[in-house]
């Protein structure tokens, strides 16, 4: 507990340009269909529909519904969640899908990637600021692997959170 007190700690001062509010998850959707939980944060405190969510090692995902006590929060890994994002070492751009084929369940697949970007496993994927929903620089996960067809426009790359979004 006291780690994971001073883990959060660190993160605040080290996003001092945001506020930020600490929460706990009170609920999560009970069906395989969406990747939802329950914050036990709202509107009482500032809360509101399109705020990032974050843990200390990176993107969870954003608020969709906000009540007064409480608010609903898309993960970043159900199929209705898009972000727009980039290849730290290369700063390649490209848009993060939540779970959809080939990539395995809990995973994220990174879309329109340039044909001629030099993807490797291990590249760390982070928020590219791109839309104004997330801000730039938050870390998303790792490439586990990439796909370059030369037929192709784009190359895809799947993605593995760095947030265990299971627990």
């Amino acid at each position: 507990e006291n780690a994971n007190l001073r883990s959060m700690l660190g993160l605040k001062t080290r996003s001092f340009e945001y506020e930020m509010t600490a929460a706990q998850v009170i609920g999560r959707d009970p069906g395989n269909w969406f990747n939802v939980i329950v914050i036990d944060k709202g509107q009482n405190y500032g809360i509101e529909k399109d705020m990032a969510v974050v843990t200390d090692k990176g993107l969870v995902g954003c608020v969709f519904e906000s009540g007064k006590n409480y608010a609903k929060v898309l993960l970043m890994t159900d199929e209705r969640s898009s972000i727009s994002a980039m290849i730290q070492r290369t700063r390649d751009n490209g848009i993060l899908k939540g779970t959809i084929d080939p990539a395995p369940k809990g995973y994220v697949k990174m879309e329109f990637l340039p044909q001629d970007a030099t993807l490797i496993k291990g590249d760390t994927v982070i928020t590219s600021g791109l839309g104004g929903l997330f801000p730039k620089g938050i870390v998303i996960g790792e490439v586990i692997e990439t796909n370059k067809q030369p037929h192709e426009l784009m190359q895809y790359a799947i993605v593995e959170p760095v947030v265990d979004l299971n627990k």
